[in-house]
């Protein structure tokens, strides 16, 4: 091996301010935790059950209208697969009424004087008086009901969600759960066992307990490491009637919305 002095190596001693260049990289760290916004629109109806003549009649009269929701969620990430969510689902079910009551028919008594001509083959012609019971009646037109009636719920989601598929930029999820009620409000009209139209805001509706059970399959673009955009929609079926009324009547909500929003983790 030929002795020659090896070519040093130049190094920086501890008094020189020598450059020295290094890869500097930000490094991204991200949480268990996200949190999710979003808006849907869709439809909501309700599955009745109790006398058919009533439940017939309401069917008749009411029908789905376009609706809307809203949620705002937090998520924790359990593995890689499970996440749990909760927060504020908020649903704006509207629907028509277009309903005509019954004619009312009203029957009046009265008295009324006539005369009549008795031809006698002896005695000629005779004249008297006598008083009958004459009946009139009077048709009232069915009033005409259309209006839109909305029922604004409020309640909180306990959902698990589970993770499908998970590629560079998208993935697909799936949720399954209960919303748990906490406020309730129905405005507009509603067609009585009677016939007649009343308010809906006297009538007291159920906006505590789980009311609901929901289950929903969706699709996240990843825009960046921290930001999502969602596509899920979402089902629920009523668990117990959310109106309270004096007929022996069920009225469980149930409804259909797509979801559109952001997901970002924290």
């Amino acid at each position: 091996i030929d002795s020659t002095n090896v070519a040093q190596i130049d190094r920086p001693q501890d008094g020189d301010k020598a450059d020295i260049n290094l890869p500097i990289g930000r490094l991204v760290r991200l949480s268990r935790w996200s949190i999710e916004a979003s808006a849907a629109g869709g439809f909501g109806s309700r599955i009745l059950s109790g006398p058919t003549d009533y439940v017939t009649m309401r069917n008749t009269t009411e029908s789905v209208k376009f609706s809307t929701a809203y949620n705002l969620n937090v998520l924790y990430r359990i593995n890689t697969k499970w996440s749990a969510q909760t927060g504020v689902s908020l649903v704006n079910r509207r629907e028509n009424l277009s309903y005509t009551s019954a004619d009312q028919i009203t029957y009046m008594q009265r008295e009324e004087t006539r005369t009549e001509t008795i031809i006698h083959p002896v005695l000629g012609e005779i004249e008297r008086e006598y008083t009958v019971t004459v009946t009139d009646s009077s048709v009232q037109k069915g009033n005409q009901t259309n209006q839109t009636n909305t029922y604004l719920s409020a309640s909180i989601p306990l959902v698990l969600e589970r993770g499908l598929y998970e590629g560079e930029k998208w993935s697909l999820m799936t949720k399954i759960g209960v919303l748990a009620g906490i406020y309730s409000n129905a405005n507009g009209q509603i067609v009585t066992e009677e016939g007649k139209s009343e308010d809906l805001q006297p009538i007291s509706t159920k906006s505590a307990g789980f009311h609901s059970f929901t289950y929903g399959i969706g699709a996240a673009y990843k825009c960046t490491d921290r930001i999502s955009l969602i596509l899920y929609p979402q089902a629920f079926i009523g668990l117990n009637s959310a109106l309270k009324t004096s007929a022996d009547i069920s009225q469980k909500e149930l409804g259909f919305y797509t979801h559109f929003g952001l997901r970002i983790q924290l």
